[in-house]
């Protein structure tokens, strides 16, 4: 009767913790945040050598590269450049990522995320505007001379 623990006893251990925190959410958050003030910069530590291993950096760039993870980023960034479409996200994106030519040029896109070249795809807006200021999807090259 040593102090070793087998994988069913271990089970048995967390499943029991799992259901205590259940049951004692609050005490469980009070003391989860209690611990991470006083140790900062422990924490910290853990998770820089967290995000630092191998394994989770290629799981997150996999994450990063799916279709729907980029459209989010995408949206994001609009709603940070201050666009502003009504609340119709997926409209928009559904124009965005099917438009194939320039509005203004008519110079044909680059795959969706392909590098940045003269024929980028940019989601074109009027800054003047407080309301729907989305004019159209045109290059890179028509949006930086447009502002001129």
């Amino acid at each position: 009767m040593g102090s070793e623990t087998t994988e069913k006893q271990l089970t048995a251990r967390q499943i029991y913790k799992r259901n205590w925190r259940l049951q004692n959410m609050d005490k469980s958050r009070a003391y989860s945040k209690k611990y991470k003030e006083k140790h900062r910069e422990k924490e910290r530590e853990r998770k820089r050598e967290y995000y630092q291993r191998p394994e989770i950096q290629e799981r997150i760039k996999a994450f990063r590269r799916t279709p729907e993870q980029r459209k989010d980023n995408t949206i994001r960034s609009w709603k940070h450049l201050g666009i502003n479409c009504n609340g119709e996200w997926e409209e928009v994106w559904d124009w965005y990522s099917t438009a194939t030519h320039c509005g203004i040029c008519d110079v044909e896109f680059t795959e969706l995320y392909s590098k940045r070249t003269r024929a980028t795809r940019n989601l074109d807006h009027d800054h003047n505007l407080d309301g729907y200021n989305v004019r159209g999807i045109i290059c890179i090259t028509c949006n930086v001379n447009e502002d001129k």
